[in-house]
């Protein structure tokens, strides 16, 4: 009984006395700052209790973070989207790269137009490169597709970057 008293109020106390105490630091240090009396003996005091105070905070912190994550764990098990995403993890990764190479692309055009304008070799090279990983992008992106369509890889319960490096080494391999 009185273990669990010293934890509630001592070590885990509720919001609203949690919220006083983050007060009265603030007031204890704001008196100690405001009248220059940093090395009085009841400055000290006033460390300590907004040490003990910030400690307190963190931990609440931490547990509320920790109780959270357990509710959006739970709600990404219920998610269609996520489900669908576990399921077809080939599917999320060509997206992911349609994504990123279109955005390359349209940053590479706009830095290589930009540099031609200003007739500037530094954005016009920072334009190429990004249009070079555009390609680079691209042809993992069509070479994953075509594995994707062609079916050459069997599907395992493994995540998908093990799946999609086998079916990208597996084909550029056979290819050759």
């Amino acid at each position: 009984m009185l273990n669990r008293i010293i934890k509630r109020y001592l070590f885990l106390p509720p919001i609203l006395l949690l919220t006083v105490r983050v007060l009265l630091s603030a007031l204890f240090l704001f008196l100690v700052f405001n009248n220059q009396k940093e090395t009085a003996w009841y400055a000290y005091l006033a460390y300590v209790y907004s040490f003990y105070t910030l400690c307190l905070v963190v931990v609440r912190v931490v547990f509320i973070i920790k109780k959270e994550k357990k509710k959006a764990e739970k709600l990404k098990k219920d998610n269609l989207i996520t489900k669908a995403k576990r399921a077809f993890p080939l599917a999320t990764v060509s997206f992911s790269l349609l994504i990123s190479c279109s955005i390359n692309f349209l940053f590479g055009i706009f830095r290589l137009i930009h540099g031609l304008i200003s007739s500037s070799v530094w954005f016009s090279s920072i334009g190429a490169y990004y249009i070079l990983l555009c390609a680079v992008k691209a042809l993992l992106l069509i070479r994953l597709i075509f594995h994707m369509l062609t079916s050459r890889f069997k599907k395992t319960r493994k995540r998908g970057t093990p799946i999609l490096w086998k079916a990208l080494f597996s084909y550029w391999f056979t290819s050759v």
